[in-house]
């Protein structure tokens, strides 16, 4: 009886929170889809082994979201220690918005472009189409390494929440 009910809960859980983790997951890994797909999953399997280990989760989606994130800490921490030419992880090409991506959602190159401003355009393509490093674009511009790479966060943040899953 025991084992059925943690089944019956994982079960609820899993059909109640799993497209919200899921888009947490793929938003955070700036909508690669795989990456994301992986991550919920974890996170369910998570949840799993804890329900099975007897673990009473009084708030689901706290937990759920508590474990998502911590793993996506680890997965930037992981990331960030093997990726030594970008000083934020999540500017990593590996984890960047791409452009192509936005556009096969539905989201035309040109209202993307108007959502920026030209020296936010240069930024982006200095970074994603000709591959500088965060520290070529700051020597390049006269800026510091923590200036280049919170404006690169910033705006793929704001072309983020411009576009609609």
């Amino acid at each position: 009886m025991k084992e059925e009910k943690h089944l019956d809960l994982f079960e609820e859980y899993y059909h109640t929170y799993y497209k919200d983790i899921y888009k947490f997951c793929l938003v955070k890994l700036q909508f690669k889809n795989e990456y994301a797909e992986d991550c919920a999953q974890n996170v369910f399997m998570t949840l799993f082994r804890k329900l099975s280990e007897g673990k009473v989760i009084e708030n689901p989606r706290a937990f759920l979201y508590s474990v998502a994130n911590k793993l996506l800490l680890k997965e930037f921490s992981d990331i960030s220690k093997n990726d030594n030419d970008d000083l934020i992880c999540l500017d990593s090409p590996k984890y960047a918005v791409n452009i192509e991506d936005l556009i096969d959602n539905n989201f035309k190159l040109e209202e993307i472009k108007s959502l920026l401003t030209e020296e936010e355009l240069k930024l982006i393509g200095m970074r994603y189409e000709e591959g500088y490093s965060v520290e070529e674009i700051a020597i390049t511009l006269h800026l510091s390494k923590v200036a280049v790479s919170k404006r690169l966060y910033r705006i793929r943040q704001r072309i983020r929440n411009e576009v609609e899953l």
